[in-house]
């Protein structure tokens, strides 16, 4: 008997092993990874760029800035990988008559700082103070 999700999944030939989660994109779920390509650095924020294929044509607006967590489930009893951000950057690479193909960017939050550019004075301050500071001013939570 299947006691639990893991023991079902291992049971369903041609699942796949990772897949791309955007809470509130309808036609996400039926998004198939083909390939990617996750980088991560020493001090730099985490960048999982993904090759998928979808049956229909997406709105890019539906993606693009949103909310996103590319999952590993490596299929033994381990935990998945999971890298959560959003995403940064939507394209279309291809187009048949069957699927259309798509490249797609997650980045962690904190990744968005990059995009901005603002000079600030802080005094009388101490540097865990001034980081606080500037991940509330960004909208980070202590905890992303």
């Amino acid at each position: 008997m299947v006691e639990g999700w893991n023991d079902a999944a291992k049971l369903v030939a041609g699942r796949q092993v990772y897949f791309l989660e955007v809470p509130g994109a309808s036609s996400a779920a039926e998004l198939s990874v083909v390939s990617f390509e996750a980088v991560e650095r020493l001090g730099d924020p985490y960048r999982v760029t993904v090759q998928l294929t979808h049956p229909l044509g997406l709105d890019r607006a539906e993606y693009l800035n949103r909310n996103a967590t590319f999952v590993i489930n490596a299929g033994d009893d381990s935990e998945p990988r999971k890298f959560a951000g959003w995403i940064s950057e939507f394209s279309k690479t291809r187009q048949t008559r069957d699927f259309c193909g798509y490249e797609i960017v997650v980045e962690p939050l904190v990744s968005r700082l990059k995009l901005t550019q603002a000079s600030r004075i802080y005094q009388q301050k101490t540097a865990p103070q001034i980081i606080e500071a500037v991940l509330r001013r960004h909208d980070l939570k202590g905890h992303q």
